[in-house]
């Protein structure tokens, strides 16, 4: 068994023993074994069955009946004149793992051993077995091989002739389509799946080392160039560590910022709900009072209802008495030119009897004249006939006219009488409705008083409704006030989170920058041996340095920030703007800072 060398490793696998059953030469069971641990070789005289122990070997590890020689594997099976017509013929091989010690000796791993078997039947058949479980030819050729036994080039097992053929190989190959004993003993070894990978290797290692010529130039440059840019990477690193630390800050007040505006939120809240409560009751009193208003609102619609009846009884009673008085005043007009009208009858009937009078005088003064006023007096006879014919013209026509006066003056005296009845009973009728009036208005004066005091309560509930109303109003808009603080509030809230989000964002980017100078400061540094050590000594320097430097400015920032006090805990207590009486705390030693339900804590330095 070809596991032997100069350097056994301290576990590996050996053949125990060989059990044939029917194979070949061997009748019945034969078992060939145990085996030396160092067992590597079959040897002895022709026919003494060295061929049928490395037959049944291949045979066990998947070999061909073809290859074996035959040509069926019913043909493996024993046949002889004492025994004839066997069924099957079966291989089985024992192995074990151990462990060599010195001399011959050897320490048995424990649970490592098992068997391989095949079986070939009469009908050409064959099946494989571990361990007396049929098994495949795969998971046989799977464990032998996780064993490192190498089924693809047999090179485990070295055939009766091949070793005339090793000793005449070449040293080595001439080109890569032939074998020599190098080729062979590196595939025996298993080196030649190293050959292409050291090629490979090979390209690349001249590949890397035109790379790293190349390499080794540019970090000549960029060492020059480092040695100039290590002022402005310490201004840069120094300049991100306090944006760092701004955006620390503004993180902080970002975070006490809504902290605030949580708390008045809440505040905002409880006063919402107090003033919908206070609300609810004056709603309430409202509808109270606006049935009350209600109420004395239809009493004052009956008290206008009835005023309104008293007034108009009281305007009709003045619109009949001022229709009297002025038929009263028609007639005292019509009997006034009645009697004016007598008069100047009466006036001209006594100038026509005096003009009779001094008619009858002249014509005694012409009688007594003599008959010189015969013709005067005849003609004045004349003219006293015709005159008296007037005279009595105008008597007749006066005593006509006089008659007429009087039967239009006793018409109208008659005409007077019902008016003047009319008038008895109309200034009685006015005495009465003086009274009524009286009456009405002392109940128009009470209903006015109702009127004034029902208009005065209707005032004052109307008043004090539109008080109400504008306390609901007030109290509505303070409501939609606190509402929109409130919304201001989230609003605000939202906004100072985003911020917080946003700074924590950039506070994240500026990490990622510094990290990634510090990776290409890094990645500068590291080509060669001597310029790593170069570059090493320099990155000791630098954080030496940086080191002081950092020292100094948090000095100069404890100096500046709290008075020459010293910071605790490396990151130091920092008291932030605050209102409401809230400190905000940052240290790099706990983690109990104070913050709001629902808010994330504020950034604490790295």
């Amino acid at each position: 068994m070809a596991n032997s060398g100069a350097h056994a490793p301290s576990q590996r696998l050996m053949i125990r023993e060989m059990i044939l059953e029917n194979f070949k030469s061997y009748a019945g069971e034969q078992r060939v074994g145990p085996f030396h641990k160092s067992f590597s070789a079959v040897v002895g005289p022709n026919g003494s069955g060295k061929s049928n122990v490395i037959d049944a070997m291949l045979f066990v590890f998947g070999r061909r009946a073809k290859q074996l020689r035959f040509n069926k594997v019913s043909e493996l099976i024993h046949n002889s004149q004492n025994h004839r017509n066997l069924d099957y013929a079966r291989v089985t091989v024992r192995f074990q793992e151990i462990i060599d010690q010195a001399g011959d000796g050897y320490e048995l791993v424990p649970d490592s051993e098992f068997s391989v078997a095949r079986t070939a039947q009469r009908n050409n058949e064959s099946h494989y077995y571990i361990n007396n479980r049929k098994v495949s030819t795969k998971e046989v050729t799977d464990l032998l091989k996780a064993k490192g036994i190498d089924l693809d080039n047999n090179r485990f097992l070295i055939l009766q002739g091949e070793v005339e053929q090793i000793s005449m190989m070449k040293p080595k190959a001439e080109d890569k389509n032939d074998t020599g004993l190098l080729e062979y003993l590196e595939d025996i070894i298993g080196t030649d799946k190293y050959v292409q990978p050291i090629e490979e290797a090979s390209k690349k290692l001249e590949e890397i080392n035109e790379k790293r010529q190349t390499m080794v130039a540019r970090l000549k440059v960029s060492e020059k160039e480092k040695d100039g840019l290590q002022g402005k990477a310490e201004e840069a690193q120094q300049f991100l560590d306090k944006q760092a630390e701004m955006l620390r800050l503004r993180i902080n007040v970002t975070h006490l910022l809504a902290m605030k505006v949580q708390a008045n939120l809440a505040t905002a809240e409880a006063n919402t709900g107090e003033l919908k409560a206070k609300l609810a009751h004056e709603r309430a009193k409202f509808k109270e009072q606006e049935k009350e208003l209600t109420a004395a609102e239809k009493k004052y619609r009956a008290a206008t209802k009835a005023h309104e009846q008293v007034v108009k009884s009281i305007d009709a009673a003045t619109e009949a008495f001022k229709e009297m008085e002025r038929k009263d005043a028609q007639n005292t007009e019509t009997l006034k030119a009645l009697r004016t009208k007598q008069k100047k009858l009466t006036d001209k009937q006594a100038a026509d009897k005096k003009q009779l009078e001094t008619l009858e005088k002249e014509r005694k003064e012409c009688e007594a004249a003599g008959p010189q006023l015969a013709a005067q007096v005849q003609s004045l006879t004349a003219d006293l006939a015709a005159a008296e014919a007037a005279l009595e013209e105008m008597q007749e026509t006066a005593r006509g006219e006089v008659e007429g006066l009087r039967q239009q003056l006793a018409g109208v005296r008659k005409e007077l009488a019902p008016w003047e009845r009319k008038m008895g009973e109309v200034q009685a009728r006015i005495s009465v409705s003086e009274r009524e009036m009286e009456l009405l208005q002392r109940q128009g004066n009470e209903a006015k008083k109702r009127l004034e005091k029902a208009t005065k309560d209707l005032e004052e509930a109307r008043s004090a409704a539109a008080g109400k109303e504008q306390r609901i109003k007030e109290l509505e808009a303070s409501l939609e006030q606190r509402k929109r603080d409130a919304e201001g509030h989230k609003q605000a809230l939202a906004a100072a989170q985003a911020e917080e989000r946003k700074a924590e964002e950039e506070l994240g980017a500026v990490r990622e920058r510094v990290v990634q100078l510090r990776a290409d400061l890094q990645a500068s540094q590291g080509q060669s041996g001597v310029m790593r050590h170069r570059c090493q000594v320099r990155r000791r320097r630098l954080h030496r340095h940086r080191r002081a430097g950092q020292r100094g400015g948090g000095d100069h920032q404890r100096r500046a920030a709290g008075g020459g006090a010293p910071a605790a805990h490396g990151g130091g207590v920092r008291h932030l703007p605050h209102s409401g009486g809230a400190a905000a705390v940052g240290a790099e030693g706990d983690g109990e800072g104070g913050h709001a339900g629902g808010l994330p804590p504020p950034v604490r330095p790295d």
